[in-house]
């Protein structure tokens, strides 16, 4: 039995670490660098809402000297990817890698080669119970002999197994296991002709893989600390031994900006034994010995998130604890906004609408104040129009608690006037010329009929008619605010 005074205890805990829990909640498992849920390179399949997402990842690795002579060997590489999932439970991204390595002198001064590689990925998951996730995940890799091109011959495919561990707010688990069937040897070049370091920043291979990976995302707050351990175990006759496959240990941060936008920064180390980089030798790829990487993902949610299913409220479900009401985090606030002139004045008759989802919802306009009730929480887009002002958009953050109306500001348009006119030869003939407005800038050549259209604001000016094969006409005219004037002008021939 616990006793009372227990009860109040976990009690004040729940309530301190409530605010921290709801944005656990309210932060689900990024995005890895191909735009899909995941650790680093462990996926987590049917986690994410439905939703579109854009990754860019940029980052610098550095690989010992493999040898007498030999120096230390730099890459720097980058990853850009676009993910989408129409429904939950499919998901698809494009992703392209790209990378630079430069290599030491080894004798005949220090080189360096690019490669770009286009990869296609698809992954198809469900929840099998509350926490637990399973899937299976498809790639495609396109090697090319000379960055961007790409070798069909030398296509790559990855088949693999998901599974993930992924309670409400807590840490998620992800397990991955597959094959790699590889024939990226067939984009390679001449491999009698190249450096070693060349051959150290390949990428290709002479063996198939067993693919393996696991990896834990844990939130704090609106961070993940991210951890991962993942191998590319190489088999067939051609394999070196596993200690010298591609492996890898990651280690990172995560922070979500807000609900769209996270900030990612990763360090991996290879523990990997290195391959034998002679002519003869068969092609292993070459993980840097370790890597630094940061990016960027944003993600746009189809749908708004849904609110969470309620617990059980049977008095017999209920622990002693539970028994005292905890107030729920709310999920919807209220919206007041003041549009007002640059000078401060109000703008009384200004349209004001906030775009929730896919749905523009207008303002109630009470003597000039603005509102909305019954909005998600958190960053809305809020968009202003009023007559004689430019449009205005700012971004304004729902809260549940009251708070102070907003105040967007508008920029009034400039009053317009209009020049216009036929500029003709004494034979009735359009005339090319140029119309040049005086003070300020303002010029507009005719059409091929001599026809001219030109925007000034209201005011005096002197209007020069300039042709070749014609004497120059001057004309001082007054526009009025809104109004048009109109110029006909034929001109005599000379200089």
């Amino acid at each position: 039995m616990v006793s009372v005074a227990q009860g109040k205890a976990r009690l004040v805990l729940l309530l301190l670490l409530e605010p921290a829990l709801a944005r656990a909640e309210g932060s689900p498992l990024g995005d890895t660098a191909s735009a899909l849920p995941g650790i680093v390179r462990v996926g987590v399949p049917g986690l994410g809402p439905r939703r579109v997402a854009v990754a860019g990842t940029a980052g610098y690795g550095m690989t010992e000297s493999q040898g007498a002579g030999d120096g230390a060997h730099h890459r720097l590489g980058g990853t850009a990817a676009v993910g989408v999932a129409p429904i939950s439970a499919l998901e698809l991204a494009l992703r392209f890698d790209g990378r630079y390595d430069l290599h030491p002198d080894d004798g005949q001064g220090t080189h360096g080669a690019g490669v770009g590689d286009p990869r296609f990925i698809a992954r198809f998951g469900a929840a099998a119970s509350s926490s637990f996730r399973v899937g299976v995940e498809a790639a495609a890799w396109l090697p090319g002999k000379d960055a961007p091109s790409v070798a069909f011959d030398a296509t790559t495919l990855d088949a693999k197994l998901l599974g993930a561990y992924a309670p409400e707010g807590g840490p998620v688990v992800g397990l991955a296991a597959g094959f790699r069937l590889d024939q990226s040897k067939n984009a390679a070049p001449d491999l009698a002709r190249l450096r070693s370091g060349d051959r150290l920043a390949l990428g290709l291979s002479d063996s198939s893989a067993v693919l393996a990976g696991l990896g834990v995302s844990y939130p704090l707050s609106s961070t993940e600390l991210l951890g991962e351990v993942s191998a590319d175990l190489l088999v067939g006759s051609k394999a070196p031994g596993l200690g010298k496959s591609p492996m890898r240990v990651d280690l990172g941060v995560r922070h979500h900006l807000s609900r769209s936008l996270a900030l990612e920064v990763l360090g991996e180390v290879s523990p990997s034994g290195r391959p034998g980089l002679a002519p003869t030798d068969p092609l292993v790829p070459v993980e840097p010995r370790f890597s630094l990487m940061a990016g960027l993902r944003f993600r746009l949610p189809f749908d708004a998130e849904p609110e969470p299913a309620p617990g059980p409220t049977g008095p017999e479900q209920k622990t002693p604890e539970q028994k005292t009401p905890v107030a729920a985090a709310a999920t919807t606030g209220s919206l007041r906004v003041v549009v007002l002139a640059e000078d401060g004045t109000g703008v009384p008759d200004a349209t004001v609408t906030v775009k929730v989802g896919e749905e523009a919802r207008p303002l109630e306009n009470a003597g000039g104040t603005y509102s909305a009730k019954d909005l998600p929480v958190g960053p809305v887009a809020v968009s202003v129009t009023a007559e004689g002002f430019a449009p205005a958009e700012q971004s304004v953050n729902v809260t549940a608690a009251e708070s102070a109306p907003t105040e967007i500001r508008l920029k009034a348009l400039a009053p317009s006037g209009q020049l216009r006119g036929l500029i003709r030869s004494f034979a009735g003939k359009g005339i090319s010329a140029t119309i040049h407005v005086e003070p300020g800038d303002g010029e507009v050549k005719t059409d091929g009929q001599g026809a001219f259209t030109l925007d000034v604001p209201p005011g005096d000016y002197e209007v020069s008619i300039r042709a070749q094969g014609f004497k120059e006409q001057r004309r001082k005219v007054h526009v009025d605010e809104n109004g048009v004037t109109v110029i006909n002008a034929e001109l005599f021939e000379g200089k």
